[in-house]
């Protein structure tokens, strides 16, 4: 065996660490959330997380339950399913014209979103991060509904946990908890791997999440070892590809100090966002990246020439997966047409009387062109003013 690919990584549970949480001496039923079923609920219920497990189990618990508070580690920022005429979130937020906004103003226009179905500070779940720094976006229809209701009341941090009763960082104490689900998420670990390895792969010296830079051969490759704030397959599928060949020997990486640089300042940016090594991705920016080092990554202004409505649809629509097969190795001829259906397929099969369009039925429309003249009008003054 030459080369691997350590595509399954075991993980083990991630439970608070608060100061003073005697679990031990709590008398009741603590479960995980993998372990959750309605049938070990009784009255009093505590959920503790903040990410879509968490959100999940207290919107269904509360059904059954007379009280469930739900515990947020570090609050955080929750979308609908649903955007505009019932298009998916996902299908407006992961769009690569969004990585050329800047920060502040992106994050303004995800706070509005979110405070359209409940104002995230007045019901006391909005996260200390902003949204667009979150790892992972949180997806939940009902919540606001049940938090308005009284069926689920937040609560801060948890500090202690006693026989029958739960205090938090607020100084309040719920008594008489029956249960406490833990939807507190899992931390990944590589038990099959060299103990000095997986140090190494936890200090993050990783070159772009997939590559540990302190290996004298390059014959390991991580697949899925990160976190994304969107879609994991379709991320997981580029960094496969990457590895394949780099073994195959038709990539190159760079040298180890080249790598260790990139991986410390990758680092650095972490500490910096959240303050611990937190390996976490742009879906979109980190895709790209690792389309660019595959070769397959399209050059916009080549696209444009070749297929002005392909070119639009790839920069300012949804990031397919396939647009990282309109080019370079292993291309699918099918890619650009997959790309103008992908939309009108979303809806096929929502209702009887909707007919997908064919991909040679879509045309740039007004509102296509006119954004790319502003668009072109933009950069030329940009380039004006460089000169």
């Amino acid at each position: 065996m030459r080369h691997v690919q350590a595509c399954c990584l075991s993980a083990y549970l991630s439970t608070p660490t608060a100061v003073g949480c005697h679990f031990l001496l709590f008398s009741c039923i603590i479960v995980t959330s993998l372990a959750f079923s309605r049938r070990e609920l009784s009255i009093t219920v505590s959920v503790f997380g903040s990410g879509n497990t968490a959100f999940d189990l207290a919107v269904d618990v509360c059904r059954v339950a007379t009280q469930v508070d739900l515990a947020l580690l570090k609050g955080t920022w929750v979308l609908p399913r649903l955007h505009k005429k019932g298009t998916p979130v996902d299908e407006h937020a992961y769009r690569r014209v969004y990585t050329d906004i800047p920060a502040s103003w992106l994050n303004g226009i995800l706070k509005d979103f979110s405070n359209n179905r409940f104002d995230h500070d007045m019901y006391g779940v909005a996260g200390t991060a902003q949204p667009i720094t979150q790892a992972t976006p949180t997806i939940n229809d009902d919540i606001g509904l049940c938090l308005a209701s009284r069926r689920v009341v937040i609560k801060p941090q948890l500090v202690e946990l006693f026989a029958t009763s739960a205090r938090f960082a607020d100084g309040s104490t719920v008594n008489g908890v029956d249960a406490v689900i833990f939807a507190t998420g899992y931390v990944n670990c590589c038990s099959f791997l060299d103990h000095e390895l997986q140090a190494d792969i936890r200090k993050l010296d990783v070159y772009k999440l997939v590559f540990p830079t302190k290996l004298a051969h390059h014959t390991l490759a991580l697949v899925g070892a990160g976190q994304s704030n969107g879609p994991l397959f379709p991320l997981t599928e580029l960094q496969s590809r990457w590895a394949a060949r780099v073994f195959k020997g038709v990539r190159k990486l760079p040298d180890t100090n080249t790598m260790q640089g990139k991986a410390e300042a990758y680092k650095d940016i972490l500490l910096a966002t959240f303050g611990r090594l937190k390996p976490t991705t742009n879906n979109v920016v980190y895709r790209d990246d690792l389309a660019a080092e595959i070769g397959v990554k399209p050059n916009l202004l080549w696209l444009f020439l070749k297929d002005p409505l392909l070119a639009y649809m790839y920069y300012f629509g949804p990031a397919y997966p396939f647009h990282h097969r309109l080019v370079g190795p292993n291309r699918w001829k099918g890619a650009a047409a997959a790309t103008k259906r992908a939309y009108y397929n979303t809806f096929s099969g929502v209702g009887t009387s909707f007919t997908p369009m064919d991909a040679g039925s879509v045309r740039l429309n007004t509102k296509m062109i006119f954004t790319c003249v502003i668009v072109g009008v933009m950069c030329a003054l940009v380039i004006i003013a460089w000169l």
